[in-house]
């Protein structure tokens, strides 16, 4: 994996990194009952939101503290495969939720409580459960993500600036505990996620 992997500065002057000519081959939510999750683990974590709510991860286990993003590149030749086209953050329960999985071959990457969330289509919503959602194409896809970026801001209501060339994904704030890039060595009470 760490082959595939070089820091560049974006044109909006803030790190980021980038997956040089590999695909990201899969993304996991990693839940667990501690405060923190390491870098050898996940490239990012925040503290999730437990009353009513918990976290569940990609592997059905709950959690009720650190939620954390796994990205897993291709590391050999590259080439796309079956592979991550995209990323949506939609909430749990609506009809945008049926439309992703029943529709548009969207499949669950694990779902988390936010204090407030923006969703890709730009929704707002307070105190509702969200999931990340995933696609990936059962026949070989033209184009493949390649790049995941998360950075996280001491600003708890509006998200950091999608660079140019980039998706915005989504925006949560967290709970107490915070959040924490290994990306950029951002920390904060607010995520931002980006992909291309």
């Amino acid at each position: 994996r760490e082959k595939c992997i070089q820091n560049h500065c974006s044109s909006v002057g803030f790190l980021l990194l980038s997956v040089s000519s590999c695909a990201i081959l899969d993304v996991q939510l990693i839940v667990s009952n501690v405060s923190s999750l390491p870098a050898s683990t996940v490239t990012s974590y925040w503290d999730t939101y437990t009353d009513p709510y918990y976290a569940v991860g990609s592997n059905g286990n709950i959690g009720h503290w650190a939620t954390g993003l796994q990205v897993i590149n291709e590391t050999s030749t590259p080439g796309c495969g079956r592979c991550v086209t995209d990323l949506r953050l939609a909430l749990v329960g609506s009809s945008d939720y049926a439309g992703l999985t029943e529709l548009m071959g969207y499949t669950s990457v694990g779902a988390w409580a936010p204090g407030a969330a923006i969703l890709s289509d730009g929704t707002k919503v307070t105190s509702q459960e969200v999931l990340l959602f995933a696609k990936r194409p059962t026949a070989t896809p033209q184009s493949c993500l390649r790049y995941t970026y998360v950075t996280c801001t001491a600003n708890t209501t509006t998200p950091t600036p999608t660079p140019s060339g980039w998706k915005f994904v989504g925006f949560w704030t967290t709970d107490v505990g915070g959040a924490k890039s290994y990306q950029d060595g951002t920390s904060g009470v607010a995520v931002t996620m980006f992909s291309k």
